[in-house]
């Protein structure tokens, strides 16, 4: 297993000594991933390989965003609801050097809601999807569920980006969770077939024994350890010299969402 120096030892120990949800942990020691792996496909280890100074962006709806439990004055894109203390994409920020990370989560969205609001912008080298309770939530029908997230990767591919799922968090309510494993299964199958990477947020929660909540804001754990999950996934390279490594923290990019 290739080992990775994370910034503070929660990630380190969540991400890199626990095992995966649907992801498979990389078992290589020597391989060093290279420049022409940049790209939409994954390299035979199954990681993304972004450039340096490259763009993730973590899109989606509720989860994504990192809705708070409890009060939060802290909000982003335009959003009224607040963000928990850590999010995803706050946690790869801080685990995954050299690059930028972008939130363009947003409480509520849709798949095509979500393909709308951020239609002008490029979905960067890395593109981190999670729906489900805004669909859920809407009762979107399922075929229409699965028509928009596949126009969507089908887009990001397209333009360069590697995609990653995050499948949702289950309820503790029997009935909304009953409506939301539908759009669970559609998402695991959609992102199947386009053969991605799957993190199932509910084995990271298994992990750190969070129990399940009926509202979709979670706690500041779950929401790292999903985010811990997936940094031995990514894999940071430059262009120029091929050669991996963390980096710095400079980026080259300026988007209006929001860093957290």
């Amino acid at each position: 297993m290739q080992t990775r120096r994370l910034p503070f030892a929660a990630l380190a120990l969540l991400g890199l000594l626990a095992a995966t949800g649907c992801a498979g942990r990389p078992v290589h020691r020597y391989f060093q991933p290279t420049a022409d792996q940049i790209g939409p496909n994954l390299n035979s280890y199954g990681e993304a390989v972004v450039p340096r100074h490259g763009l993730i962006v973590v899109q989606g709806d509720d989860f994504a965003y990192g809705l708070a439990r409890g009060r939060s004055r802290h909000a982003i894109n335009g959003a009224e609801e607040g963000q928990s203390a850590i999010t995803i994409s706050q946690a790869l920020r801080k685990a995954v050097h050299g690059v930028q990370v972008e939130n363009r989560g947003f409480p509520g969205d849709t798949v095509e809601a979500s393909a709308a609001r951020w239609a002008a912008l490029s979905p960067g080298d890395l593109l981190v999807l999670s729906y489900g309770f805004g669909d859920q939530h809407a009762h979107t029908p399922i075929p229409a569920f699965d028509d928009a997230l596949t126009r969507m990767i089908a887009a990001a591919h397209a333009r360069g980006a590697a995609v990653f799922v995050v499948l949702p968090p289950p309820s503790s309510d029997p009935l909304i969770d009953s409506d939301l494993s539908a759009y669970r299964a559609a998402l695991n199958g959609v992102a199947h077939q386009a053969g991605l990477l799957i993190f199932d947020a509910s084995a990271a929660m298994n992990r750190i024994k969070a129990p399940p909540l009926k509202h979709p804001a979670q706690s500041a754990a779950v929401y790292q350890a999903v985010a811990a999950d997936m940094v031995a996934y990514i894999k940071v390279v430059s262009p120029q010299t091929g050669q991996a490594g963390s980096g710095d923290s400079r980026t080259v990019r300026v988007s209006p969402a929001s860093a957290s």
